[in-house]
């Protein structure tokens, strides 16, 4: 889970890890996949997840404590 109040600040950085560290990362370790859930209403986040080479699934599913929807998102790797 990433999350923090000063996203518009440290959004930058965080494409960079994604980019650079995290997406090696767990290709190294054999994965053809990833995949998420993003806040419905939480269109920063889709637009850092597609930027990240992620794409919608489907539709949004009630995931959140009191049911919010949520939006799957995934990324072949390989």
């Amino acid at each position: 889970l990433f999350a923090t109040d000063a996203w518009p600040s440290v959004w930058r950085e965080a494409m960079r890890f994604g980019r650079r560290i995290l997406q090696p990362a767990i290709m190294a370790q054999g994965a053809w996949r990833a995949q998420c859930h993003s806040k419905a209403d939480h269109h920063d986040a889709h637009r850092f997840l597609r930027h990240l080479g992620f794409e919608a699934e489907g539709p949004a599913v009630p995931y959140g404590r009191n049911r919010e929807p949520f939006i799957p998102f995934a990324q072949v790797l390989a």
